[in-house]
């Protein structure tokens, strides 16, 4: 395994740690959970309106277009959530309490 540096006070940071021992920082491998839901949120609103469900929604077109648009905003949702993922996959990084 590499060695990892804390990025807000630059101590080193053991393997397998969840708090830096030099600011008391919490230590993230990869995405967080509210990285991931973001991604996933933004993907899902842009893949709806891509996917015509703005005008499906205004001018009231029949309940298969709706549901065309809502399956294409959950499809880009996911991948924007994998795409959020793959990209913090092996980076370790500290965040500080508030």
């Amino acid at each position: 395994m590499s060695e990892h540096v804390c990025g807000l006070c630059k101590t080193h940071v053991n393997p397998g740690a969840v708090v830096c021992v030099g600011c008391q920082g919490t230590v993230v491998y990869g995405a967080t959970s509210k990285e991931v839901e973001t991604a996933f949120k933004v993907g899902a609103g842009l893949g709806f309106v891509a996917a015509g469900g703005g005008w499906v929604y205004l001018w009231g077109y029949t309940i298969h277009a709706l549901i065309a648009a809502a399956l294409g905003g959950v499809v880009l949702g996911i991948s924007f959530a994998m795409a959020a993922k793959k990209a913090q996959d092996g980076k370790v990084r500290t965040f500080r309490h508030l």
